[in-house]
């Protein structure tokens, strides 16, 4: 679940930990959401704190964030 300013600094430099990923989804469910959230432009309505870092998600956020884990879950016949 990243932060804003790990988005922000994606998008610049480009995933920093993708070999991480990788790896943990060749054993288990892993679900990357810095892919669904980076193509999206409203970066300050999915964050909740009003700073450059962004920790927090807001209620329009979580439900976001709540729409792409169900998607996924099911795609992976989980729920």
């Amino acid at each position: 679940m990243p932060q804003k300013d790990d988005l922000q600094f994606i998008r610049q430099n480009g995933p920093y930990y993708a070999e991480f990923i990788e790896r943990t989804s060749k054993k288990l469910c892993t679900i990357d959401l810095t892919d669904y959230l980076l193509n999206r432009d409203d970066f300050d309505e999915i964050y909740s704190d009003d700073n450059e870092y962004g920790g927090h998600y807001s209620k329009f956020g979580n439900r976001v964030i709540a729409e792409i884990m169900h998607k996924n879950l099911r795609k992976h016949k989980l729920v």
